[in-house]
């Protein structure tokens, strides 16, 4: 059988779970220097008492992947800001040489600037009226990219456009009932395949963007096939799908041959 692949696979996932993916996420009181609100069920962004948030996930479940895209996204619970008004929140990177705990980090425990997070925002995001029961999103992919070890830490500062001394936003946080609207990272990334690429005999069978493809050696295969972007497939050989639920998918592919005794049982 020769098989001609891409070296990659482009694929999706979200880091979310509380505790295994998320594994820190708290907000710091200027007002409150010695408090640590680890218990609430919300994030608060506010410019009265200058309130930050720290964020911290774990992406060993895709170690070893290229990362292309990582956003992070936040569900605005409640917002107390004035009609028509908004105000910028901006991301940056916490140094993974800050050490902090959910349970512990305070104010006066807070990151230096400079020294603890780059004090360069890697995205910039506005919230304000109207923003309730919708998500907010940053794109923190170069955080994600720069940082080697599994977990990542994030710090949201709001600054910039708009900031008014009554103004405040609240974030559900990974305590928060509803587990659909925790916080999260939505991760693009592509993971090498194997090499030779060949069949290895469970689960789908994906051949995506070659020129030919010829089958001569017979398969069994226990999920879905899907042919994409081909010049021609060749099949003299037998593919046998072990369940009626199983199927063919072709998406852009010029021509398919098939050739005694190739055959689809």
């Amino acid at each position: 059988m020769l098989i001609s692949l891409p070296q990659s696979l482009a694929l999706y996932t979200f880091l979310q779970t509380a505790d295994v993916e998320n594994v820190g996420d708290v907000h710091i009181n200027q007002g409150d220097p010695d408090d640590n609100d680890n218990e609430r069920n919300y994030l608060q962004i506010d410019t009265y008492d200058q309130t930050n948030v720290l964020l911290k996930f774990n992406k060993s479940s895709i170690s070893g992947s290229s990362i292309t895209q990582a956003n992070l996204s936040l569900y605005v619970n409640i917002e107390y800001v004035e009609a028509f008004e908004s105000y910028d929140v901006a991301a940056h990177r916490l140094y993974n040489t800050y050490q902090w705990d959910e349970g512990t980090v305070t104010w006066n425990l807070g990151p230096a600037a400079g020294t603890d997070y780059n004090v360069t925002a890697v995205d910039t995001q506005n919230v304000g009226d109207g923003t309730d029961d919708t998500w907010i999103t940053w794109d923190v992919t170069d955080i994600v990219r720069q940082e080697s070890n599994d977990n990542f830490s994030i710090y949201l500062i709001p600054s910039g456009n708009g900031i008014e001394l009554s103004d405040l936003v609240r974030f559900r946080s990974k305590e928060h009932i509803t587990t659909a609207t925790r916080p999260k990272i939505g991760i693009e990334y592509e993971e090498s395949l194997a090499d030779p690429c060949e069949y290895s005999g469970a689960g789908n069978f994906i051949v995506n963007n070659t020129n030919n493809c010829s089958f001569t050696a017979d398969l069994n295969i226990d999920g879905n096939v899907t042919l994409m972007n081909i010049d021609s497939v060749y099949l003299n050989a037998t593919w046998h799908f072990n369940s009626t639920d199983q199927y063919i998918y072709f998406q852009n592919v010029s021509s398919f041959y098939m050739e005694s005794p190739g055959q689809i049982i």
